[in-house]
């Protein structure tokens, strides 16, 4: 399950959809990937701690930026990590 979740998250990059030089990923505590290959590693990471995941998107702003457009919003997950009890967790 979580090489198949792996794969469709990293297929938006490869799709055209968004620019793989410019691709970020910021962590909760602040820690920033930068390039495809370590924005990777960090889903990869992610997917591999994960018993279940399921989010519900809370809402969801888009911002036009020169060519692209930056999103932001609020997701409720409800998730379980192997080896520990289900949490929700609330990420902005």
């Amino acid at each position: 399950m979580q090489k198949r979740f792996l794969l469709m998250l990293l297929s938006l990059f490869l799709a055209g959809t968004l620019a793989v030089a410019q691709t970020t990923n910021t962590l909760p505590g602040g820690e920033l990937h930068r390039g495809f290959d370590e924005v990777r590693q960090t889903w990869k990471e992610f997917f591999a701690s994960l018993q279940s995941i399921h989010g519900e998107i809370d809402h969801v702003k888009y911002l036009p930026a020169g060519d692209g457009v930056i999103a932001f919003g609020q997701v409720t997950y409800h998730r379980q990590l192997k080896g520990s009890n289900p949490e929700q967790r609330v990420v902005a």
